[in-house]
Parts: C-alpha cells; structure tokens; sequence
C-alpha cells in the first residue's frame, strides 16, 4: 500500500453564492493523492478542476464533506502551517513586474524564514537550486515583467520548489510553454515524486504527455462520476474514451486517434486521424 498525503473523502466543491446559496459544481469525490505520484487532472474547461485545486490548498471552502492532510482535517491547519504543507501554482497572471526572478522565486521561503525573515546560506542554495531544476535561472538578475509568459510560470514553479512542501498542486503548469518545455516540465515533476516522494496534482489538456508521464489520472465531467485510475487501466477499459468522447485510444501504444464526425450531414463518413 502507498502512503498517501490528502485523503478526500465525499467531497463536494463549488461556491457560496449570496444569501448563503450554493452552486453545487461536483460532488461525491472519494480520492487519495500518494506520495511519489504524479497525479494528471484531466476534464474539459469548466467541469471544475481549477476549483477542485482551489478548494485542496485552502484558499476557498468545501461545500461538503471532508480534506485530509496527513489524517488531519485541512480546516484544523493554520495558513501559515499549511504553507509548509502544499505550493500551489496558479495560471492567473502575476503582477510583480517591478522585483527580480530572484526576489520572485525567494518568496518561497517565506513559510521558513518568515515574512520579514533574512535569507540564510541555506536558503538562497535553495533558491538558486530551484531555478536551475527548471531552467531560469539564466534570468535570476531579470526583472518579472521582461519574461515571456514561459518564463513566468517557469518562475512560479521554482517559487513552489523553493517552498519545499510535499504536495506541490498545479494548474496547467505547461499551459504557456513550447513542446520541448513542457515534456521537460512534466519530466521534471515525475523525477521530483519519485526521488522525493512529493505528491503532485497537476491540471493538464495535453492528454497525450500525461499518458506517458502521468502515474494516475483523475477525470472529471459534469455529466459523469469522478473517475480514477493509471492511464493504461483508464485506457485498456475504455473509460477514458468516455470523457473525450471524439478522441479514441490505441490500447497497445496509448496513442491518440482524433475521430471526426461531421455536425451537418453533407454524405461524408466519419474521419479518423492518428496523432
């Protein structure tokens, strides 16, 4: 049996509306997030899964049930020691033009040295060591606001480094990046699991990387049951091919094939094309 970092147990997320209404996005969500693992968020846009990251760091409520941390329930922590716990990098854009990559990147620390807490030896190792991991450190002197949109979140994912936590949550982390970056992001992530035995949730459309990178995936859909699973169970069982219903998969290679239907019908048969 794997250890596991976040035991989710009936889940529901969504948003307090006024008046004290909910608006109910999903519900029964019965997970766990082990160690060692990179676990592949994957859903179509608004089926949830920016909320469902939201609502696992804490920067907004459940609308139900329950969040382990270590057999802690998430509420029982205080921001500061959660800090400790979980690094959350977000697509939202940042505004913080006027400091370095450095000065970006050592905020990290914080949750260590404390806001107003001087950076120690050890510290700046650190810093510089998670720049490197993730190839910006050539920018450390550069101002935040001179990145391509690449560069940036490069940025905020050392920030998350530099924390040093053992669950690191990611919202499309490859979003802005080139298809060199992004195999070498995620090759990055799956070596920071298994050597460090962090758990890493990441949000993601590139369905193909995942397959190859990605240790679990969890599915979401608003017309279908929370799902999880390895991708080759996922994909030898036909359930993933139920959440992306024009895509098919190979189940020897897991490689994608794009099934095109017209929407009007001109006597034109269906189209498959491999990827």
């Amino acid at each position: 049996m794997k250890d596991t970092n976040i035991d989710i147990q009936n889940l529901s997320i969504g948003y307090f509306l006024k008046h004290r209404k909910q608006k109910l996005i999903k519900s029964n969500i019965n997970q766990k997030l082990y160690k060692g693992e990179v676990t592949c968020l994957l859903g179509a846009n608004g089926s949830g899964k920016s909320t469902l990251l939201r609502t696992l760091a804490g920067f907004q409520p459940s609308l139900g049930g329950e969040i382990l941390y270590n057999e802690k329930p998430i509420n029982s922590y205080s921001d500061s020691e959660r800090s400790l716990l979980i690094g959350l990098v977000l697509t939202d854009k940042i505004f913080a033009g006027g400091i370095s990559v450095f000065d970006l990147v050592s905020l990290g620390r914080h949750p260590h040295t404390g806001f107003f807490g001087s950076l120690k030896k050890h510290d700046k190792e650190i810093i510089f060591d998670s720049m490197e991991k993730v190839g910006i450190s050539h920018k450390a002197d550069a101002y935040v606001s001179e990145l391509s949109d690449g560069e940036r979140q490069k940025a905020m994912i050392a920030k998350a480094l530099a924390q040093e936590c053992p669950i690191i949550l990611l919202d499309e982390p490859t979003a802005f990046l080139d298809i060199n970056s992004r195999i070498e992001m995620m090759y990055l992530l799956k070596e920071l699991a298994s050597k460090e035995q962090k758990s890493i949730l990441l949000s993601t459309h590139d369905i193909e990387t995942a397959i190859r990178l990605g240790d679990r995936f969890w599915l979401m859909d608003k017309n279908l049951p929370f799902t999880s699973g390895t991708p080759e169970d996922l994909i030898i069982n036909d359930v993933l091919s139920q959440f992306f219903d024009k895509i098919q998969f190979d189940k020897q290679t897991g490689a994608l094939q794009i099934c095109y239907k017209p929407t009007v019908d001109r006597g034109l048969s269906p189209t498959a094309i491999n990827i």
